[in-house]
């Protein structure tokens, strides 16, 4: 049975991590997962519930060293913990706040089954074993978003993780000089493959906190001497472009999980004094494509990854995606290595006999000079049928007036917002985005004022 390192880093004594206050090496990391790993119970599954990226990428190396499988939620609400505790009874919680100890889930799991970590409270150390891991061992279960419905698991083995993690380390040429920082969480695909995979095998070394606000992020670039590289979404993009703060130079902009505008691309481009790449993809398939928003429609596929038309069905076919993972989105290729893709064909609707993307919509509201956020909902979102639309925005300088106004010189009268809310925000996910429960919760509040 084929076995591979679990990491691929010579340097024991580089940094790995970065926080406000320390810098762990590649060898104190380790350590660090080792001792943890002799403290988690014999269980099956592991739910890995830590918020800083430091205690979660520690505690992923350290369930897998375990030989555990990692269940990745898409987020510690009560009802998606207690759904998932049903179906796998079998495992321990690793946690790093009082908050995922208070959440009401303890008599669900038993206090037993909690492992409280945080690497301050280990003991100092450092070694250099790598064990090796086999390539067929179920590594983590990663769960859908939820923003259309209950989440799905998706299956990760632990050799298709490392070739995934290869083909976008040799994409974008990752390596011992890039410090990465991240606004995404590492339980999301998007932030696993990039701050927590990509690390363990390219020898970049990463930000172990998880910053929110503007002036958080500015400060997790400058703590390392090497330009940093931003990996995060287009709603955390929109917001450090209006803090109109003075940021650190940079290397390169990763975003993900929606779709950008050429000109919030621009000007994020403008504000961080970098470039900027989109990258495409989804939980099921991983990151498989990416683009330079500026100067591109096209996306470009990884090598070795390419598109399959399966009846109408656009399919993914790479070597360490066995299953052939189906993707949501519209799909248009144009040859074997790009394609152009026109939003969720979930995300499309028909109204009077016309036919508009969600996801367009959606664009042309936020970029509204303004608009600080912003979103198009169904009137009714649990039905099928699309007979209207109503926006939800954050624009506290605009009146609904306004916003109608400028919105009719820019798209079919009948894509027109029957009602305009106007809110001091939206429920976004730690990803940017729009979980479909919370939002249909706030339409119901808005609808009964």
């Amino acid at each position: 049975m084929k076995q591979l390192p679990l990491i691929s880093r010579s340097n024991f004594d580089q940094v790995w991590i970065y926080t406000t206050t320390d810098q762990l090496t590649v060898g104190e990391v380790l350590h660090y997962a080792r001792t943890l790993s002799l403290q988690l119970p014999e269980k099956q599954y592991c739910f890995l519930l830590c918020e800083q990226r430091v205690n979660f990428i520690i505690g992923f190396l350290a369930a897998i060293w375990r030989g555990q499988t990692v269940l990745l939620p898409p987020d510690r609400s009560l009802d998606v913990l207690q759904s998932l505790i049903i179906d796998y009874p079998d495992s321990c919680r690793l946690i790093d706040t009082d908050e995922s100890v208070d959440n009401g889930i303890n008599e669900e799991f038993g206090q037993a089954d909690a492992v409280r970590y945080s690497y301050d409270h280990a003991t100092p150390g450092a070694i250099n074993e790598i064990p090796l891991i086999n390539a067929s061992h179920l590594a983590c279960l990663v769960f859908t978003s939820g923003t259309s419905g209950k989440p799905n698991a998706n299956a990760k083995f632990w050799g298709d993780l490392v070739q995934g993690a290869g083909l976008q380390q040799r994409c974008f040429g990752f390596c011992a000089k890039d410090y990465l920082v991240a606004t995404v969480p590492p339980q999301h695909m998007y932030g696993l493959e990039t701050t927590v995979l990509l690390p363990m095998y390219c020898e970049a070394s990463v930000y172990g906190g998880m910053p929110f606000f503007p002036e958080d992020i500015r400060q997790a670039l400058a703590l390392s001497a090497r330009p940093a590289t931003l990996i995060t979404t287009p709603f955390h993009l929109r917001v450090c472009v209006q803090a109109k703060l003075s940021w650190p130079a940079m290397r390169q902009i990763y975003s993900a999980t929606a779709p950008l505008s050429g000109e919030d691309a621009g000007r994020a481009e403008t504000v961080f004094g970098t470039g900027l790449t989109e990258i495409y993809g989804s939980t099921e398939s991983g990151a498989i494509a990416f683009r330079k928003t500026i100067d591109e429609q096209e996306w470009h596929l990884y090598d070795e990854v390419r598109l399959l038309d399966d009846d109408g069905a656009m399919r993914v076919i790479a070597r360490h995606l066995p299953h052939r993972p189906q993707l949501a989105d519209k799909i248009e290729p144009v040859d074997e290595e790009s394609f152009l893709m026109y939003g969720r064909s979930s995300d499309m609707i028909k109204i009077a006999g016309k036919r508009a993307s969600l996801a367009d919509l959606n664009l042309k509201l936020n970029l509204i000079p303004g608009v600080d956020d912003g979103v198009f909902v169904q009137a009714d979102m649990a039905s099928k049928d699309v007979s209207r639309l109503n926006a939800v925005v954050v624009a506290p300088e605009l009146s609904k007036h306004d916003l109608i106004r400028i919105l009719a010189q820019q798209i079919d009268p009948v894509f027109l917002p029957r009602q305009v809310f106007k809110v001091d925000a939206l429920p976004r996910n730690k990803t940017g985005k729009l979980p479909h429960a919370e939002m249909k919760d706030l339409l119901t509040k808005l609808m009964d004022r």
